[in-house]
């Protein structure tokens, strides 16, 4: 079996777990999640804690699906408990963003704004002038939002002119000599 699913996943006091066939229910009080399970695994609940198994363990490419589903249930209530978040640094004369009504506007140089719409569950917020704070309790879905908006305007290795997540080295080039 997968080491990483061997781990139990331990719940805070604050989270209710409901467990239905293949279907985990999660609720803190303010948000309803729901994780299905992949085919060939089971869960089973008790003493605050979720444990992840194979249903049958003679099957061997069923123990990567008992890792898989064990890691996600536990970005799930980590997620629930203290929301992810990450900052995006953003480089370059002119280059700004603002945030208002879940709408992330950003101008990085084109000749025209960006408008990005936050997904359902994200909230951005704006550091320093040059710092977007993007935070949601599904780690996914934070990562994608930061991937879509980097993808905007990639770091550039010559003037390092872009957009980053904070505290990422940019492999810098030099420019040309006469």
């Amino acid at each position: 079996m997968s080491r990483v699913g061997k781990l139990p996943v331990a719940v805070p006091d604050n989270l209710k777990v409901a467990i239905d066939k293949n279907v985990i229910s999660f609720d803190n009080g303010k948000i309803k999640k729901t994780y299905k399970l992949s085919s060939g695994v089971k869960a089973e609940f008790a003493d605050k804690q979720i444990k992840i198994s194979a249903i049958d363990k003679s099957i061997s490419d069923i123990s990567m699906f008992v890792g898989m589903d064990r890691s996600n249930i536990k970005n799930i209530v980590s997620g629930l408990q203290t929301p992810f978040s990450t900052t995006l640094e953003i480089n370059g004369v002119g280059y700004k963003a603002s945030v208002e009504k879940g709408i992330l506007t950003l101008t990085l140089g084109y000749s025209h704004e960006i408008f990005y719409s936050l997904p359902k569950g994200i909230n951005a917020a704006i550091g320093k002038p040059n710092l977007i704070i993007i935070s949601g309790d599904d780690k996914v879905l934070v990562g994608q939002v930061s991937a879509e908006i980097i993808a905007f305007r990639k770091p550039e290795p010559y003037k390092g002119k872009g957009v980053k997540v904070a505290g990422k080295a940019i492999l810098r080039k030099e420019g040309k000599k006469k």
